[in-house]
């Protein structure tokens, strides 16, 4: 309702009035309800004692229905709880409760791949009331679920709001009370399927391996294999079995077997966990093959998954002994160096069921392997049943049949070398069967030896050139003799040096002796004993011969010429000095030329003169040609003439000079300066006159200076006045200065200017003075 208030008035003579009270029409299912009207504080009248009204709002609004959200649920098995949701049609006013509970099996139908679930082992039953309060449109039903370990089909419960069959109540209804303040409404009951979470079993052998003698009696023969579930299953399971050949054979070493296994479930009596197999029967050969194997194995398996002992394996465990293998011969018939191979035949002495191998290898012999024959070794291979093979990896077998034991060759090549030697031996050993032993039988082992017969001429020795050329400073010349191939004998050669160009003792150490080649050696070497000298010369010659060898042929280079080149630096030539002074009076200069060294061989070196500050023919005569020194002479002079002349001048030089060496290098004074120490007396140098006389009006009074004699060199003299009676300022004007003559002048002047005064005065003199 909408809550009112107000005030009522009754005019004059006017006996009631009308209240309105606005009803609210809600959706609501609820109880019938009321609101108080109350009448207060009159005004010119008094309250009655009905001054409160009770109005009663009576409900008008159908109940809700209540029922399952969904018609079915499903879970897994190990969930826990199944939560089952009921819900209202809409929001109630007045506490809705419903019954529930779990549907007794045979009261509904499960779909048809499904089973049905078992109270107590699958799920715990239950009953009871959900309530809603008001408002509340939802609860929840927990139905506890049982988390087993056995494999089985999903399965279904019912759970059921309300009674089942509705009243009137039957006797198998789990509940039998109504629903309160709502209606049933659909769906009424939901299935919850129960999804199994459990692997199915695994199957397997109980044991992985089982022997069995060969040669058993048949009751040991006839052994059980087990096979076993990991769990029980409430679901029949079925496996199938067969055997598998391994090294044994279906047919000639066991008797095949196949079949189904079937294990069935717990459903009225405690599941099957095993099932037993009995293995083939076996067959006791003659053949010695080893122990040999075969399978037993499980497949295919329904309702259950394969372990992992699927595959038993039976071993045969076999009684028959083992052959031997050897050679057919101790030793082979000889064969020619040159023959390529040399073939080894090898027999087993009995079939064998089982792979034989044996390994093979050359040992010993007096023949050397890599030079005579290639060392071998290796394994040989017979295979199983094995009766014979004309060679390797062409067998002809025949499973448990009887036939001719089988052979094996060997092929050892041969080296055709070019070794002068004896004959030769060499030997195979075989060693380590396996299936097998080594036999030693009449006329056979396991060891077999051939002769190889040599055919080689003996080689031929010599130098390995016939011409070598070593510095003088190498110290010793190696000269290599070598054979023309190895030989397996020892080789011996004599050996000498003889002069050529070079002389023994000063060139050379003369050198003999005997050369000795060890078999198979094939070079050696002579060593020659070089002379270092310091003497320049030309390259000579030193022979080498090789004489009469023993178990060898000479051949055609039997000599050897080697060649001592010089070492040695050709002499320098140049002067004893790098400067010379004579003096002017002198006539001559003679210089000196000098070798740094003797040589042996002719030296020459030109020469010539050129002017420095002195000058041909004036100072000296001017001279040039060819200097030559004779092998082991190390000087030679030169004589230049100079000229004595008058002349004053400074000291001069002239230089001669080397240049155009043969069989020499100029060396660092190839230059020499001569100098020519001037002998003549300086010049004097004077006034010409002692006295001049000039009138004072001339303005300028010229003095003359002069040489005697005169000189090539330049002269100067300082010059300068000085007062006699005459004063310098007033008189004349003071001078000073140098005078300079150049080479071969012999006269300067000096101007003094003279003041024209006016004053009346006697004759006055200045001095004029030369010094320095």
């Amino acid at each position: 309702y909408t809550p009112i208030s107000g005030t009522l008035t009754f005019p004059p003579d006017q006996l009631s009035q009308t209240i309105s009270i606005p009803i609210l029409n809600d959706t609501l299912d609820e109880s019938n309800e009321t609101v108080n009207l109350t009448l207060s504080t009159p005004i010119s009248a008094t309250l009655s004692t009905t001054s409160i009204l009770a109005l009663s709002i009576v409900d008008d609004d159908a109940p809700p229905t209540v029922q399952f959200s969904t018609t079915a649920l499903t879970v897994d098995e190990g969930v826990g709880t199944a939560i089952i949701t009921a819900t209202l049609s809409g929001p109630s006013g007045l506490t809705v409760t419903v019954p529930y509970a779990t549907l007794t099996p045979g009261t509904f139908t499960p779909p048809s791949s499904t089973g049905i679930a078992t109270a107590g082992s699958d799920y715990t039953v239950i009953t009871g009331t959900l309530t809603f309060a008001p408002n509340q449109t939802s609860q929840i039903i927990r139905l506890p679920i049982v988390n087993d370990t056995l494999d089985e089909v999903d399965e279904t419960v019912d759970v059921s709001l309300g009674s089942v069959t509705g009243p009137p109540c039957m006797a198998i209804d789990p509940v039998c009370t109504s629903t309160m303040n709502a209606t049933l409404g659909t769906p009424a009951r939901t299935t919850i399927t129960i999804h199994d979470n459990d692997a199915p079993p695994t199957v397997q052998f109980s044991i992985a391996t089982l022997t069995v003698d060969e040669g058993a009696s048949m009751g040991a023969r006839m052994a059980v294999i087990t096979a076993t579930l990991s769990t029980t299953s409430s679901l029949p399971i079925t496996v199938a079995y067969a055997t598998s050949d391994g090294t044994a054979f279906a047919g000639s070493d066991y008797t095949a077997i196949s079949g189904t296994l079937t294990f069935t479930p717990n459903t009225f009596t405690p599941s099957q966990t095993s099932q037993t197999i009995m293995l083939p029967s076996i067959t006791n050969d003659m053949i010695h093959e080893g122990d040999e194997t075969f399978a037993l194995v499980l497949s295919k398996p329904t309702n259950a998954t394969l372990g992992a002992s699927v595959r038993a394996t039976i071993t045969i465990r076999d009684n028959d002994p083992l052959p031997t293998v050897q050679f057919n011969t101790f030793t082979t018939m000889p064969i020619d160096e040159g023959a390529g191979t040399a073939v080894f035949t090898v027999t087993l002495s009995s079939v064998s069921g089982l792979p034989v191998t044996v390994g093979y290898a050359t040992s010993g012999g007096t023949a050397s392997a890599g030079s005579d024959y290639t060392p071998i070794s290796g394994t040989l291979t017979f295979a199983a049943n094995q009766t014979s093979q004309t060679s390797p990896g062409s067998p002809t077998t025949c499973p448990a049949c009887p036939g001719t034991p089988p052979s094996m060759t060997i092929r050892l090549p041969i080296i055709n070398d070019t070794l002068n030697e004896a004959d030769e031996t060499v030997t195979l050993v075989l060693s380590n069967p396996t299936n097998a032993t080594l036999g030693t039988t009449m006329g056979a082992s396991s060891t077999s030896t051939v002769t190889i017969r040599d055919n080689d001429a003996p080689p031929t020795v010599q130098f390995s050139t016939t011409a070598l050329t070593v510095d003088e400073g190498v110290g010793t010349a190696i000269i290599t003799a070598t054979l023309s191939g190895p030989s397996g004998l020892t080789v011996t050669v004599p050996y000498a040096t003889s002069n050529g160009t070079a002389t023994a003792g000063s060139d050379y150490t003369a050198t003999s002796g005997t050369l000795t080649f060890a078999p198979n050696q094939t070079s050696q070497t002579i060593r020659l004993p070089i002379v270092d000298d310091t003497l320049d010369e030309v390259d000579e010659t030193v022979a080498l011969a090789l004489s009469t060898p023993t178990n060898a042929t000479l051949g055609v280079s039997s000599t050897s010429t080697v060649t001592i080149r010089d070492n040695d630096v050709p002499p320098t030539v140049q002067f004893s000095t790098a400067t010379l002074a004579v003096n002017e009076s002198a006539g001559t200069a003679v210089f000196t030329a000098t070798l740094s060294t003797v040589s042996s061989l002719p030296i020459t070196v030109a020469y010539a003169t050129s002017d420095g500050t002195a000058s041909a023919p004036a100072d000296y005569t001017p001279i040039s040609g060819t200097l030559t020194f004779a092998p082991n002479q190390t000087s030679q002079t030169v004589t230049v003439a100079i000229v004595n002349d008058t002349l004053i001048e400074a000291d001069e030089t002239v230089a001669l000079t080397l240049s155009t060496p043969t069989n020499a290098s100029l060396g660092t004074s190839a230059r020499t300066i001569l100098t020519i120490n001037d002998n003549d007396g300086p010049p004097t140098v004077r006034f010409s006159a002692a006295t001049l006389t000039v009138d004072e009006g001339v303005g300028t009074a010229v003095i003359t200076a002069t040489l005697s004699p005169a000189s090539t060199l330049p002269v100067t003299v300082a010059y300068a006045t000085s007062d006699g009676t005459a004063t310098a300022g007033s008189d004349y004007t003071p001078i000073s200065g140098t005078l300079t003559f150049a080479p071969n002048q012999t006269s300067q002047t000096i101007t003094l200017p003279i003041t024209n005064d006016t004053l009346d005065e006697v004759d006055e003199t200045v001095i004029l003075t030369l010094s320095t």
